[in-house]
């Protein structure tokens, strides 16, 4: 920059030029930005990464649960694939705020699972064969002889991989130790420390990471999603399905519009459903029939025609329904109390002429009890009694009889 004279008039101020300097860096940086653009993240770059941190995640854990369904079961085949099913369903928890050991516990925990699914224990081997023996033992067992032993958890890091309490794995190690004692020698946990590292050493390779893996891990995920989209559809069909059909019977109830023809088409029909609205109660009253209430409602009906019988006036009108009128101006019975027997209790039909007369509102909550003559003078039902249960208990609202 140019030196100007002193005395030229011109007072130039030093934290002027600064702000101006520091503008000209802000704009050359912004100006550079643009040219070279934002960072390439394309879906490449992407999938890239993604499949980075899947290769890294699979060296990291199914070698380990391999070896360890390896040693547990003695097959290769079924260690391979306990150790990538392990691995896919602990996928989601790799990323665990608590640490690597949660997820490895995880993908532990589901290879002694399977393990213990395909309860693969062998019942034969050469006497003071040890491998034949630790195939004996149960699979939860040699879990947690491996564990402690071979890996030299802590018993409290064994308890959370096999889900149980530490007197529980106590009491494994304790029954593990003495099945195998016969074909260990002296210093019995050391020789089995021992041969689990002999045994490990001969261990087959674990199972390779493969584009089919991968791929059945995304498709596994795909179909998980599909599968709960289809689920949700259904439910939400049947949901609209279900209430639309709610809609119509309510509206239309099944068989309404053919008796309501029958009743208006006989004229005898309607005077003696007229006649029935008269005594209707009031539906309000009844509450749910209990359940076993079948049997207190045929003791309140024998009662109650008792005491028509002997024409007992308090125990009719303390066991009638108060909002009810007689059926036809009196009360319908049998005639007699002797020889008289409960024929059936059912609930009341839509068909019934009750219900066209009260409606099914209050029929739904009452029960329809027969009664017939038990000596055989007749086969006939000798009398209905129409009942529903109120805060009193049950209470009878009509009585009819054969023919009336």
């Amino acid at each position: 920059m140019p030196k100007l004279p002193r005395n030229s008039g011109l007072v130039v101020n030093k934290s002027v030029l600064s702000v101006v300097y520091r503008s000209v860096v802000i704009i050359e940086k912004v100006r550079g930005a643009r040219l070279e653009g934002p960072p390439a993240h394309t879906g490449a770059r992407v999938r890239t990464e993604t499949r980075r941190k899947l290769d890294l995640s699979y060296s990291q854990y199914v070698p380990r649960a391999f070896l360890f369904a390896w040693l547990i079961t003695g097959s290769d085949s079924l260690s391979a694939r306990l150790a990538v099913r392990g691995w896919r369903r602990s996928i989601g928890s790799m990323q665990d705020l608590r640490g690597p050991d949660v997820a490895e516990a995880r993908v532990l925990r589901s290879v002694l699972s399977g393990a213990v699914r395909a309860n693969l224990r062998r019942r034969w081997g050469a006497p003071g064969d040890l491998d034949g023996a630790w195939l004996r033992l149960p699979s939860r067992t040699r879990a947690a002889l491996v564990l402690l032993y071979f890996d030299e958890f802590d018993p409290r890091h064994v308890a959370d991989v096999l889900e149980c309490s530490d007197a529980t794995l106590e009491s494994l190690r304790g029954r593990g130790l003495g099945y195998l004692r016969p074909h260990l020698a002296e210093g019995e946990e050391g020789r089995l420390k021992s041969w689990l590292t002999e045994r490990a050493e001969s261990a087959p390779a674990p199972p390779s990471e493969s584009v089919r893996l991968r791929r059945s891990v995304n498709r596994r995920r795909l179909m998980t999603v599909g599968g709960i989209a289809v689920l949700a559809v259904l439910l939400a069909a049947g949901a609209v399905a279900g209430t639309r059909v709610a809609l119509d019977r309510a509206e239309n109830p099944p068989g309404q519009e053919d008796r309501d023809e029958l009743v208006t088409a006989d004229p005898e029909l309607r005077n003696r459903v007229e006649e029935l609205r008269n005594s209707c109660p009031e539906p309000k009253r009844f509450g749910r029939i209990p359940k076993k209430g079948e049997l207190d409602a045929a003791d309140v009906a024998v009662q109650f025609n008792k005491a028509l019988v002997l024409d007992d006036k308090r125990t009719v009108q303390a066991l009638s329904e108060p909002s009810a009128e007689p059926t036809y101006g009196t009360w319908a019975s049998t005639g007699s109390n002797k020889g008289v027997a409960v024929t059936s209790v059912a609930r009341i039909s839509a068909d019934d002429l009750f219900s066209v007369a009260c409606g099914r509102r209050v029929t739904r909550r009452s029960l329809r009890v027969t009664m017939h003559d038990r000596n055989g003078t007749t086969s006939e039902g000798l009398a209905f009694f129409y009942l529903a249960h109120t805060n009193d208990g049950w209470r009878v609202w009509a009585a009819d009889e054969p023919g009336a």
